[in-house]
Order: C-alpha cells, then sequence, then structure tokens
C-alpha cells in the first residue's frame, strides 16, 4: 500500500497548516472500477432540476449524488513527495523493533518531535463531509415533455416542401448571378435563413444530453422505446395520426406501383408520394408497423 506522507508507526510528524487553505473543495466517494472510469473517459454532472436532486453520468449510467455531513472536519493535506535521507523520524529508536510494537508515551513522542528534522505535514484544505454515489434508473420525464413540445405532422411535410421551392429557387438564382458575374459569388442568403425561431421546440441528441439527467446510451434508449426519429439533425416523436395516415398511402403508393405489401422499397414510394414526405419519416413508419427484410 502506498504512503504518500511518509509516515511510520510509533513515529510523529509536525502537523502544519498551508499558507492557504482551502474550504471550496468536495470530497466524492467512489468505487474503485467507478474512480478508473472517471479517470480514464471522465463523467457530467448535472444540476437539479425540479424535485430531483443532482445526478453523474458515465457513459451508460446515471448516480445520484447525496451530500452527507460529517460531524468533525476533515483536513486534506499536501502529500510529500520526497522524504530526506537523513530524515530522523525515518530512524530506529535504541529500543529497537519493540518500540515499533509498544509506542511510547505522548510526551516521549512530542520531545522526539521538536528534536526531529522530519517534513511537517501540510494542511491545504479542511472539509465537513463527503458526497456519495448511487446508481439509479435514468430520469427521462423531461425526454418526454421536450419532444412532445414540437412533434413530426402534417404541417413539417408543407414546411419541407417550401424549403424545397426555395432551395431551387436559390439555386437558380445563383447560378444566374455566377453566369451574369463570369465568376463566382460568396454568400447565399436563401441557405441562411433559418432563424432560431426555426428550431423552436426542436432539439439534437447534443441538446438532449444536456438538458436531459441520464447517461446518452440510456438516452438513446428512451428515444427507441418512445419511437422518436431523427429527422434533418433533430429527434422528433411524430404524431400518431399523420403515422396512420402516411401508412394508408404508403400501402396506397405500393400498390399502385405493384410493390408487394410483404416487401415495400422505401424510396421508390416516398418519391411516389404526393406530398413531400421524407424518406426518412417513410422509412421509420414502415419501421414502426413492420420490419426490414433481407
Amino acid at each position: 500500500m502506498s504512503n504518500p506522507l511518509g509516515l511510520k508507526p510509533a513515529q510523529a510528524r509536525p502537523l502544519v497548516n498551508g499558507a492557504c487553505i482551502r474550504t471550496d473543495l468536495k470530497l466524492l466517494e467512489v468505487e474503485q472500477d467507478l474512480l478508473e472510469e472517471i479517470m480514464s473517459t471522465g463523467v457530467v454532472i448535472k444540476g437539479p432540476q425540479a424535485d430531483n436532486e443532482a445526478v453523474m453520468c458515465t457513459g451508460n449510467k446515471t448516480y445520484a449524488l447525496k451530500y452527507v455531513e460529517t460531524t468533525n472536519s476533515q483536513l486534506l493535506v499536501q502529500p510529500l513527495e520526497d522524504l530526506p535521507e537523513n530524515d530522523q523520524s525515518s530512524q530506529c529508536s535504541p529500543g529497537g523493533p519493540s518500540s515499533v510494537s509498544t509506542p511510547p508515551g505522548l510526551q516521549t513522542q512530542l520531545n522526539r518531535l521538536h528534536q526531529s528534522s522530519a517534513a511537517p505535514v501540510v494542511v491545504t484544505a479542511t472539509t465537513s463531509g463527503h458526497i456519495e454515489v448511487l446508481e439509479c434508473g435514468p430520469r427521462l420525464e423531461l425526454l418526454h415533455q421536450l419532444l412532445s413540445q414540437r412533434p413530426y405532422g402534417l404541417e413539417d411535410e408543407d414546411e419541407d416542401e417550401e424549403a424545397g421551392a426555395k432551395d431551387e429557387e436559390g439555386s437558380s438564382r445563383k447560378r444566374q448571378a455566377i453566369e451574369d458575374s463570369g465568376g463566382s459569388v460568396q454568400g447565399d442568403p436563401v441557405a441562411h435563413n433559418v432563424s432560431d425561431n426555426g428550431r423552436r421546440g426542436l432539439y439534437t441528441f447534443q441538446d438532449l444530453v444536456q438538458l436531459v439527467q441520464a447517461s446518452p446510451q440510456e438516452i438513446r434508449a428512451g428515444l427507441k422505446a418512445m419511437g422518436a426519429v431523427e429527422v434533418q439533425g433533430f429527434w422528433r416523436r411524430v404524431d400518431a395520426e399523420y403515422l396512420g395516415d402516411l401508412l394508408e398511402r404508403i400501402i396506397y403508393s405500393a400498390r399502385h406501383q405493384g410493390y408487394p405489401l410483404t416487401a415495400i422499397p422505401c424510396l421508390p414510394v416516398a418519391n411516389d408520394l404526393s406530398r413531400g414526405d421524407q424518406p426518412t419519416i417513410v422509412r421509420h413508419c414502415l419501421s414502426v408497423y413492420g420490419h426490414p427484410v433481407a
């Protein structure tokens, strides 16, 4: 076992306060395997939300954090990097080995301490408690609330059609500008017309990781369980009524094109639909009501 302070049985060392003693440090009590994960990959601590206390998240687990106060102050001391070779505290007393097994009295230790040139143990911080960690389940209530703000539905199809028309119009204008100038143009106002209001109620996976008290792996499992789908970089729930209507149109398109209902191809059906359905949503609908085939 390591002995960073160089302490020896029945041999006193002076204890002194450092020039500046910190009181803002928090001790975290963890098991060895969790400590190794913290040191290798790191963790994220997410603050309290509503009635939930703060949690600590690794890549695949969530831990509740609880601060435990102690009745006595704990002293945090500075490790002794190098002990002097002539440190008198490291020498055995004239009594031989018996002096180690039978500690001398307090006054004798004090006398030896005053006569010793041993390096002092320096107190650099104090604390009156520590943080305990307890593995808990992911807190996904907020995930459901966030994705319920703006579920994907019919109005999104209309927006996709309008965006497609604007992109085509912008591309035409850009090509014309290049032809008129005889060279290249910098910037495209149409390509950058998406405002913050346009993504209100929409969340990327990174947004969800920052907001939801759960690990990334648990958040992905929660998204899968609630039937969410990633559309243009944002995770969305799909409106149930819209999904049922889309299924009917997929079946009609498949029959119209002569595809068997046991093997409906996603892309040809998505291109055949009358509305601007995204292949991502069509594929999601097929996965909800069916399963992939080889």
